[in-house]
């Protein structure tokens, strides 16, 4: 076995086990039912939308989800995908992801705002 064939089942056992650093998230891909995933979630602090409009602030987190479509996200959609949350007051809040930041045969990188 090599690195990279663990790769995806050690995020799943150890980054994305809820036992220790994850948590359930609703997960409601584009014309299509919504479902549990496991994600590791960093909560952020509210900043500016953009550079130059320093009136409107958003909400964001990063979340790390399984690269797998049984068990994570296949294929993401920015424009039509959704995720259900519990932001940083205890508040449900439903999400669109705003970025792809990185992704590999393990692991989404995603920022989601709302």
């Amino acid at each position: 076995m090599t690195f990279k064939s663990q790769l995806k089942g050690d995020a799943l056992n150890c980054l994305l086990n809820t036992n220790e650093f994850a948590e359930n998230i609703t997960y409601i891909p584009a014309g299509g039912s919504s479902r549990l995933i496991k994600a590791l979630v960093n909560r952020g602090q509210i900043k500016p939308s953009r550079e130059d409009s320093l009136r409107t602030l958003q909400n964001q987190a990063e979340l790390f989800v399984l690269n797998d479509e049984a068990s994570g996200i296949s294929l993401i959609s920015k424009k039509d995908d959704k995720i259900i949350l519990i932001d940083i007051e205890g508040d449900t809040k439903e999400c669109r992801i705003a970025e792809v930041l990185n992704k590999d045969d393990a692991l989404w990188h995603l920022l989601a705002e709302w």
